[in-house]
């Protein structure tokens, strides 16, 4: 079930500072934005698509803790867009490539970021996988504070035993909100 974590990881969303602080407008305090590792954490999961079970991928604790990524994350810095790399992730979700652009508006947008055949953990079907496709926006706080929005965007259900529950549609998309402090 921590699979799913560390890709969310990568393209999160935007809930405000771990610290407490105030989140602060980007501007150009933060234009010159450096790239960095950032220890990433998921604070919530908004999932409609098979009766919470990619809920419990990305948070295994629970919604009502929040959840930090095994590995920490390269985030570049904004003077480096676009860049493609490879995101370090953890089972069962395999390494990934992805590449960040600018959004156009002082922060970033995760683009181009997809698991193939990923194992759910769906109770009930033990073999069920799934394709999933990343995307999301990554707003800077601070210099050591980000938060990001990601897309989790669920297609392909396949299954062994064929035992794979339905989509509620087909795509089926879950919302992540993530927050990351530069190590």
């Amino acid at each position: 079930m921590t699979r799913l974590l560390l890709l969310a990881a990568l393209i999160g969303g935007a809930v405000g500072c771990t610290s407490g602080e105030d989140v602060a407008p980007i501007g150009p305090a933060f234009v010159d934005f450096t790239g960095g590792q950032f220890q990433l954490y998921v604070q919530t999961v908004d999932d409609k698509c098979l009766d919470g079970a990619l809920e419990v991928l990305f948070m295994p604790e629970g919604n009502n803790t929040a959840y930090a990524l095994k590995n920490v994350s390269f985030i570049p810095g904004l003077a480096d867009l676009p860049s493609t790399y490879i995101l370090k992730l953890q089972a069962p979700f395999e390494d990934m490539s992805i590449t960040m652009a600018s959004d156009n508006a002082g922060g970033m947008q995760v683009i181009n970021a997809t698991q193939s055949a990923v194992l759910l953990g769906v109770p009930g079907s033990e073999d069920c996988r799934g394709d999933i496709d990343f995307g999301g926006t990554v707003r800077i706080d601070s210099a050591t504070q980000i938060a990001l929005e990601v897309t989790a965007t669920l297609t392909n259900l396949s299954s062994v035993t064929q035992t794979c529950p339905p989509l509620e549609t087909d795509p089926c998309a879950a919302s992540l909100a993530m927050t990351g402090v530069r190590e």
